[in-house]
């Protein structure tokens, strides 16, 4: 099974959704549970994607710094 590529820009709009929902005050809580799940996946799916790509910024920058 391949790999499903990951959508920085729909996760960040994804998670800025569901932390509008819990601001509107007016929510249940089998929902609020779910919901705070899912936020929590997404989270953890940002920095991942974040650290990964600040790792390569920095590799891509050793390199380029040892190629002058």
């Amino acid at each position: 099974m391949a790999k499903k590529e990951f959508d920085y820009k729909k996760s960040r709009a994804e998670l800025d959704e569901l932390l509008a929902w819990f601001e509107n005050g007016d929510v249940s809580i089998d929902e609020a549970i779910a919901k705070y799940q899912r936020a929590e996946e997404l989270l953890q799916e940002l920095e991942s994607y974040l650290s990964d790509t600040q790792a390569k910024i920095e590799l891509l920058t050793k390199k380029a710094t040892k190629g002058e």
